[in-house]
C-alpha cells in the first residue's frame, strides 16, 4: 500500500483508512497484528497529510514502519514528526554490513537512533549468517531476508517460520529472565545503551542470570529479542 502510486491507498485518499478497516475486518485479524510500511518518498508528497492518516492508524492499533530508512534526504528532519513505531534499515547498508565500515556505522547509528526514541528496528536483506551475527552485536533483535526466506504467498506462510541454524541455537539458549531484570534490560535499550554498556551495567551491579552466569551481550540481545518478539520463543 504505501508504494502505490496511484490515489487508492495513498495519503491522498480520503477513503484510505476506510480500506485499512475494510482489510482488517475481511483477513479476521486485530489491528495490533498489522504493520503499514511507508517510504519516506510517499511521505514528503504530503507531510501533514500522512502525519494525519498515520496517527490515525497508530489510534486504531495499526503499528506503522519507516521503510528503506537511512536512504533519503530529509529522514532526520521528518522522523521526529512522523507518528511511526519502527524504522527498517535499507538493505544497502546490511549488504555491506560485514565488509565496509561506512556501513556498518550507518546500521549502528540507525540501531542506537532507534533504540533513543523509542523505535523498533528492522534490518532488511540479511542473506548471510555474519551480517546476522552482526547485527544482534549492534543490538538490532529483528530481521528479515533470504537466509530465512523469500517471500511467499500469504497461504504458503508457514504457521512456525524457518529458523537458521543460528536462530535454533539461540531458541535452544533462551535466557530466563525475572521481570525486573527484564524491564531494566528493555529500558537501558530503549534508551539508546548499546549491548557491552547494557551486559556492563548488569554485572557491575552483581546481576546474573539464571543459570548463575555473567551476563553476556549474547545474552542480552536475546533478552531484547524475546521482550519485543515473544511468540517467536513460543
Amino acid at each position: 500500500m504505501s508504494r502505490s502510486t496511484s490515489r487508492r491507498g495513498s495519503f491522498a485518499d480520503p477513503r484510505l483508512l476506510e480500506h485499512v478497516d475494510r482489510a482488517l475486518s475481511g483477513a479476521g485479524i486485530q489491528p495490533k497484528q498489522l504493520m503499514v510500511e511507508i517510504t519516506e518518498t510517499a511521505v514528503l508528497v504530503d507531510v501533514p497529510a500522512a502525519v494525519a492518516v498515520l496517527g490515525a492508524l497508530r489510534r486504531r492499533g495499526v503499528r506503522v514502519a519507516l521503510d528503506d530508512f537511512g536512504t533519503g534526504f530529509s529522514s532526520l528532519l521528518r522522523l521526529r514528526e512522523l507518528p511511526v513505531d519502527c524504522l527498517k534499515v535499507d538493505r544497502a547498508f546490511v549488504a555491506g554490513l560485514t565488509r565496509s565500515r561506512d556501513d556498518l556505522a550507518i546500521v549502528a547509528s540507525v540501531v542506537n537512533m532507534a533504540a533513543t526514541l523509542g523505535l523498533d528496528c528492522i534490518a532488511e536483506g540479511v542473506e548471510a549468517e555474519e551480517q546476522a551475527d552482526q547485527l544482534r552485536r549492534l543490538g538490532c533483535a529483528t530481521a528479515q531476508g533470504y537466509l530465512w526466506s523469500p517471500a511467499v504467498p500469504l497461504q504458503q506462510v508457514p504457521l512456525e517460520p524457518g529458523l537458521s541454524p543460528t536462530a535454533r541455537r539461540q531458541r535452544r539458549l533462551a535466557v530466563q529472565v525475572d521481570p525486573e531484570t527484564e524491564a531494566w534490560i528493555m529500558r537501558l535499550h530503549r534508551g539508546g545503551a548499546s549491548l557491552h554498556s547494557i551486559t556492563a551495567v548488569l554485572n557491575a551491579a552483581g546481576e546474573r542470570t539464571t543459570r548463575g552466569r555473567r551476563w553476556h551481550p549474547r545474552s542480552v540481545a536475546r533478552v531484547i529479542s524475546h521482550a519485543a518478539f515473544p511468540h517467536l520463543d513460543a
